[in-house]
């Protein structure tokens, strides 16, 4: 009977020496190094900007549905990639110009980047001549002008060093919105008054592009349980007419990047009990679309399903917001309780926020639990300084602790995990060397025994 015993606890032992060498050898740890280096390549020159509509956001597109076939992640319902369409910028060559005129002569070209500089919020029309028979109000921010029922906006807040730039918006109000320093606000003010023309053209037109979320999924074990969906956006402003790149290494390379790295490390821990889906959004700085495509297809088949977007990951010594609709305002909901308790338990700094401003509040909208993890450092957001030196390692890891946490305790059984566990391995092993040892000296006995009977 001994022996039985002995056998089978030896076997046991081994078995779960030899389960915990696999697990723990297949295994990667997230590493936020590579989240930044991979926030330095979306970010670069190289994929300009990644704008919703532009070659380069394609080919974000398509290398996330590579990386997540890599992965063997499962597609969503046959699919990888989510197609939709929207009206986007596009760019058709040339400079814009901005004049003023008297009759057929130029009174006046103001310079570009200089003096005035395209925004990117609506390319209605590009091309239209003012006159003081015009309708137009006057701000402290800048001025309208209203013709034929259309509104066009001249803002006097252009900055030469770090320009910010708006996301399109194809609902705008405006026709279009130009920068102007306070001297072009002054000019253009006076010529009007004076009889002159301001004469505007914009080498952009307006086109409808078919553009892609990419989706891929973690199976769990039980399909009656809700799943967890991890998103972030990966397009954003692309480039300006003067060949200024904006990166959008915080804003949202660094969402996507951790992302992709979340869906990497997650991919090699096997068996959670839900399933567990990775959701790359396009078209966030078309106003919310690629999001809202995602939530409107999906809300029934995914009812119940907790939403957790990263939108800025990585800025150091900033808290940790989770940004809510507006709609929850005041309210807490069991994502919001269940992120700020670990929070408090690591003791990390955090703030709720509630506001409609990133691709949660999409969810929000179709009836998820869903909030944005951020650091709401937005100093350099949509210009051209947003880049990949000012992305916190320290800042990842502090965002990744949550996610694991709350990944682990949300969509996994904790007797699997016994056998990713380090502590675990090392019980096994030296469980292992004691019963073969103990194998070893009674084996030993009975040679011994054996030899002492022969002679």
């Amino acid at each position: 009977m001994k022996k039985i015993i002995y056998s089978i606890a030896t076997l046991l032992s081994l078995t779960g020496l030899i389960v915990c060498i696999f697990f723990k050898s297949s295994y990667y740890n997230f590493n936020p190094s590579n989240v930044k280096k991979n926030i330095e390549y979306l970010s670069s020159k190289e994929l300009k900007g990644r704008l919703a509509g532009s070659s380069e956001n394609e080919r974000v597109a398509n290398e996330i549905e590579g990386l997540f076939k890599e992965l063997n992640l499962k597609p969503l319902n046959n699919e990888y990639k989510q197609s939709f369409n929207v009206n986007a910028p596009i760019f058709t060559g040339g400079t814009p110009t901005l004049k003023l005129l008297a009759g057929e002569s130029v009174v006046q070209e103001f310079k570009l980047g200089d003096e005035f500089k395209e925004d990117m919020l609506n390319f209605k029309i590009t091309s239209i001549q003012f006159t003081k028979n015009d309708k137009y109000d006057i701000y402290k921010s800048g001025f309208a002008f209203h013709k034929n029922n259309e509104t066009y906006f001249f803002t006097s807040n252009l900055n030469k060093e770090a320009s910010f730039r708006s996301s399109f918006w194809n609902d705008a109000p405006y026709s279009f919105v130009i920068e102007i320093n306070i001297d072009t606000f002054n000019a253009i003010l006076d010529g009007i008054r004076m009889g002159y023309t301001l004469d505007v053209s914009l080498p952009y037109k307006v086109e409808e592009k078919t553009i892609y979320n990419v989706c891929g999924m973690i199976e769990g074990t039980s399909k009656d349980l809700p799943p967890l969906v991890f998103t972030a956006h990966f397009d954003h402003l692309g480039a300006d007419s003067l060949g200024t790149v904006y990166s959008g290494a915080l804003d949202n390379a660094s969402g996507t990047a951790f992302l992709l790295e979340l869906a990497k490390t997650f991919s090699t821990l096997r068996l959670p009990e839900r399933d567990i889906i990775f959701v790359a959004l396009n078209a966030e700085e078309f106003g919310l679309l690629g999001s809202k495509a995602f939530a409107d297809k999906y809300k029934d088949e995914l009812n119940g399903a907790e939403v957790i977007n990263f939108d800025m990951i990585g800025c150091e010594d900033y808290p940790i917001t989770m940004m809510s609709s507006a709609s929850n305002l005041d309210k807490t909901t069991p994502l919001i309780d269940s992120l700020t308790e670990i929070c408090y338990n690591f003791d990390i700094e955090n703030k709720v926020t509630y506001q409609d401003s990133s691709d949660h509040a999409s969810f929000c909208n179709d009836g998820f639990d869903s909030l944005t993890l951020s650091h709401s450092n937005t100093y350099n957001i949509h210009t051209p300084n947003d880049t990949v030196d000012k992305i916190s390692t320290k800042g990842i890891s502090q965002v990744y602790k949550v996610v694991e946490c709350k990944t682990i305790n949300y969509a996994y059984n904790n007797i699997i995990l016994i056998f990713y566990n380090s502590k675990t391995l090392i019980l096994f092993a030296l469980t292992s060397i004691a019963l073969l040892l103990i194998g070893l000296v009674k084996l030993k006995h009975i040679v011994i025994k054996d030899e002492d009977l022969s002679a």
